[in-house]
């Protein structure tokens, strides 16, 4: 099973859209442009008592440095606010 999140990145010169696959229970993500072309990957390398790091590999030009951390930063918020709720929802009575 292979979880998709779909952005579309609008620019003042062009708007793109790109999807982000990722295996369930990965700490790997694939962004892939429209034609399904792998534009860039990113993998979460540390999490254990500290905010998560990510290790970028870019590997076009379709996306700057600047995007693909602003695509990462809100990967991250979504994993966090999921896995938030989760365990608020896993415990009670």
């Amino acid at each position: 099973m292979v979880l998709v999140f779909k952005i579309l990145l609008l620019r003042t010169s062009r708007q793109q859209s790109f999807q982000i696959q990722s295996p369930v229970f990965s700490r790997e993500f694939t962004i892939l442009d429209d034609q399904e072309t792998e534009v860039a990957d990113f993998y979460r390398i540390s999490n254990f008592f500290s905010s998560p790091a990510y290790q970028i590999v870019n590997q076009t030009n379709a996306m700057t440095m600047e995007e693909l951390i602003a695509v990462v930063m809100g990967v991250n918020a979504i994993e966090k606010r999921k896995n938030s709720s989760g365990a608020a929802n896993s415990g009670g009575s």
